[in-house]
């Protein structure tokens, strides 16, 4: 006997063949593919919204409390909204190492003003600016009150809260 009739004698291979597909395990998978992605959009859009509120303007910061701060996001304090835009180094002849700046752009009604924090030389300490007729301190890296701060955080505190 040859192999080539050896061959035709058995048959197609059963392990080969196509199967046809299970039967669906739960009454769940039996719905339409349109219902099943709808409820994944709204559960996932559930998720996101939860997890993610600082995309937006939260709800008032304390003074006088740690505060995360990153760029594109806006922190609402009782009486003004600050925004971090970015850091940018300026260099001179007399200091061609260069001081690096922390902007921030502070608002209360149509008063728009920026504040630039830097620890220049090497003396970290409150940058104090005005708005809305009341002065403030803006602290990075360590807060006279809460010790030392992470890169991405800050604290702004009243100077004269009595005022």
């Amino acid at each position: 006997m040859s192999s080539r009739s050896f061959c035709k004698s058995r048959g197609p291979n059963p392990r080969l063949q196509r199967t046809p597909p299970a039967a669906p395990s739960s009454p769940l998978s039996r719905q339409p593919l349109g219902v099943s992605r709808l409820a994944a959009a709204l559960g996932l859009s559930l998720v996101l919204s939860l997890l993610a509120p600082g995309c937006l303007a939260s709800s008032s910061v304390k003074y006088g409390t740690k505060v995360p701060f990153k760029k594109g996001r806006l922190l609402k304090f009782p009486d003004f909204t600050l925004a971090y835009s970015g850091e940018r180094r300026v260099t001179s002849a007399q200091y061609p190492r260069g001081f690096l700046y922390r902007d921030f752009v502070i608002a209360a009604g149509s008063e728009r003003i920026t504040a630039s924090w830097t620890s220049g030389t090497g003396v970290i300490g409150p940058m104090l600016f005005t708005i809305g007729g009341r002065e403030f301190s803006l602290e990075l890296v360590h807060s006279d009150l809460l010790g030392w701060l992470k890169p991405d955080e800050l604290v702004i505190t009243i100077k004269n809260p009595n005022a």
